[in-house]
């Protein structure tokens, strides 16, 4: 189970097909371990029906939800961009402090 969590986390986004192979699981059984590791709050992310799966970190979250209280309408174009720009933002910090 770690071994999944620590692919969700550095991946960050990564499809359902590529965890099947990855693990050489089927993708129903990669849907399961997800929604099992969401549901006991071992990982935090969204599952999209399309087959990926968007790992967030607690203080994206947060800042997201921040953005959400601030709207007095959302609409979807407008919140996965917000994911998008939280997602950048977050990996060009961690590239930034990888290269030190």
């Amino acid at each position: 189970v770690n071994e999944w969590i620590q692919e969700l986390k550095q991946k960050r986004i990564v499809t359902i097909h590529e965890l099947s192979v990855r693990f050489n699981v089927s993708k129903e059984q990669v849907k399961t371990r997800i929604e099992e590791l969401l549901d006991s709050c071992r990982v935090s992310g969204v599952l999209e029906p399309d087959g990926r799966f968007i790992y967030l970190s607690r203080q994206e979250l947060s800042a997201l939800s921040c953005m959400v209280r601030e709207q007095d309408k959302i609409e979807l174009p407008w919140f996965q961009q917000g994911v998008q720009n939280l997602i950048s933002s977050s990996m060009d910090t961690t590239a930034s402090s990888g290269n030190k």
